[in-house]
């Protein structure tokens, strides 16, 4: 008779359980990664605050000097603005230029590309705002979205600083005042800021 014959039925034979291997990957190193790609985002969005603050203040000097050097020219006084005068357009141009770099900033993540990033940027200001400024000036009921739109505000804040009379500058507007213009751009750069570091991360998580 077979040794299987003499084990009783109720044995039961154990046998090591097989190791499961999961092949989900770990959410913790793509975490990290997302991490990673948005503090990287943020310190580009911080060196080109930089940019932006240097660029204002080059120009400023560079306008400054010319002013002089024409005031010596013509034998006139430089009659040069206050320096609260000074420091609020400083300010404005910082605010304005910032808005449209992290504009760019956020065209550049959405877009995934430097040449498209450019060129919708520059269709935006240049055609379609003035396009649909151009609509609600016909069209009243328009203007309740072009009058809050990035170019109007930032053309509006341009035009608050205005002192003077005569013909107005191209995209120097005077839709809002200078205080809505002010908390309409900050809240543009916010969003615009935000934006990326946003899509970045969850770029990376997903």
């Amino acid at each position: 008779m077979s040794r299987s014959a003499d084990r009783p039925k109720d044995f039961v034979t154990a046998r090591p359980a097989a190791r499961v291997h999961s092949t989900a990957p770990s959410r913790s190193p793509i975490r990290a990664v997302g991490a990673i790609g948005a503090a990287a985002l943020t310190g580009t969005l911080l060196a080109l605050l930089t940019v932006v603050i240097g660029l204002v203040l080059t120009v400023a000097a560079v306008d400054l000097g010319v002013a002089s050097v024409i005031a010596v020219v013509e034998s006139e006084s430089a009659n040069l603005p206050a320096p609260d005068a000074m420091l609020e357009a400083l300010a404005s141009g910082v605010l304005i230029l910032g808005m449209w770099t992290a504009a760019g900033v956020l065209v550049g993540a959405l877009a995934r590309g430097p040449a498209l990033s450019v060129g919708l940027g520059l269709v935006w200001v240049l055609v379609v705002e003035n396009l649909l400024r151009g609509v609600a000036a016909i069209l009243d009921p328009v203007s309740v979205v072009t009058d809050f739109l990035p170019g109007t505000a930032a053309g509006s804040l341009a035009g608050s600083l205005r002192d003077f009379g005569g013909d107005t500058t191209p995209c120097v507007l005077n839709i809002l005042d200078g205080g809505t213009s002010v908390v309409l751009l900050a809240g543009y750069v916010a969003v615009f800021a935000l934006g990326p570091v946003w899509l970045v991360r969850r770029r990376d998580v997903t």
